[in-house]
């Protein structure tokens, strides 16, 4: 993981009033989700819509329409890209869902996301992401093409995406305290078991909430965690980004090199060491060490 991809690098805040753009892959998710959801709202009519993350009726939303996933995919396979488009895209106001479907997804996302996304890199977090809602998709679509054959179903909803971030934080950190309910601290495995559970559970009663996807993205990040797989490893970063025409030559670049290398290597220790026993175990000199790398950092790239 390069330092410039870990949430304490950035510049230093400026007074007064400024418009930014988001400065994490998180922030970004949830600005296409919200933006897509704000804009559907000015473009739904009055029919019945998606529910709960599975429109077993059209949605009266084009942009929800255009977008789900449709169980008639694997007859249209130029379609494939509604594998990926569907997680961007929520239950209309006028369900019975209303907000929440894209409230509680965005929350989830906001807060396990935010966690994720400096552990893994802003890029390879953005990968796991998008992997994790094709994955969750796939799972959803063989289930009811095997079991109901194709028809009119169609699922629309970020939660498998989301539920493989929460499952991957609850194995990163099993023993962290969560805060489920005022007055109310449970390790993070628990609420792991308790996600999966749930949705276990549904299988077995009559739900239009797509629980094949929830446990899709479960199992995803199952193998993901397990596997020790990376994206970066076969996705170089590289590859999308345009390289400068001009490289100018420092003497002592090689130095600097060496020296920021070992900075990272040190800071890479700390953050696993934070993700294994909490802020609360660094003791002051690594507290110190990791304040100065991030000061250093900002001032390198300034």
């Amino acid at each position: 993981m390069g330092y410039q991809d870990r949430d304490y690098f950035r510049d230093e805040n400026r007074g007064g009033f400024q418009f930014r753009s988001p400065r994490t892959a998180v922030m970004w998710l949830i600005l296409i989700n919200v933006a897509l959801f704000v804009v559907g709202m000015f473009m739904t009519g009055n029919s019945r819509s998606a529910d709960d993350g599975i429109a077993r009726r059209q949605a009266s939303n084009p942009i929800t329409r255009t977008l789900s996933l449709k169980a008639d995919v694997v007859q249209q396979p130029w379609n494939c890209w509604q594998l990926l488009t569907y997680g961007f895209v929520h239950a209309d106001v006028n369900t019975s869902t209303g907000i929440f479907h894209i409230l509680f997804n965005m929350i989830g996302l906001f807060i396990f996301g935010r966690f994720m996304e400096p552990r893994l890199g802003r890029y390879e977090f953005t990968l796991f992401y998008l992997t994790s809602i094709v994955f969750a998709g796939l799972v959803w679509l063989g289930w009811v093409v095997a079991t109901e054959g194709v028809g009119s179903q169609a699922m629309i909803g970020a939660s498998g995406g989301v539920t493989a971030i929460v499952l991957l934080f609850c194995m990163s950190n099993p023993n962290q305290d969560l805060m489920v309910f005022p007055s109310i601290v449970v390790k993070a495995w628990i609420v792991g078991v308790i996600f999966v559970g749930m949705d276990l559970l549904k299988a077995f009663g009559n739900s239009d909430i797509a629980w094949q996807a929830h446990l899709g993205g479960a199992a995803f990040a199952g193998i993901y965690f397990m596997s020790g797989f990376r994206f970066e490893r076969i996705i170089k970063k590289e590859w999308w980004k345009r390289k400068p025409n001009l490289r100018v030559h420092h003497p002592d670049a090689e130095f600097d090199d060496e020296r920021y290398r070992a900075l990272d290597e040190e800071a890479d220790r700390l953050l696993e060491k934070i993700s294994r026993e909490g802020e609360s175990s660094l003791s002051t000199k690594e507290r110190r060490a990791l304040e100065d790398y991030s000061r250093r950092m900002r001032q390198k790239h300034r």
